[in-house]
């Protein structure tokens, strides 16, 4: 499920917003580099994938 960082935590940690507007904090172990405002793939509160910003 797609969520957008809010922002960054200790530990590997990001506080993100679905786009339900729900919130949580997922493990970003897998994707080096995220930042405030990068759209995540997450799967059971682990970020898999980062998803390309869309261009209009």
């Amino acid at each position: 499920m797609p969520a957008k960082v809010l922002e960054l935590c200790d530990d590997h940690q990001a506080l993100v917003e679905y786009r339900s507007g729900q919130r949580a904090c997922v493990a970003t172990d897998f994707v080096p580099e995220v930042r405030a405002g990068d759209t995540l793939l997450i799967h059971a509160g682990v970020a898999i994938a980062r998803l390309a910003e869309e261009r209009s």
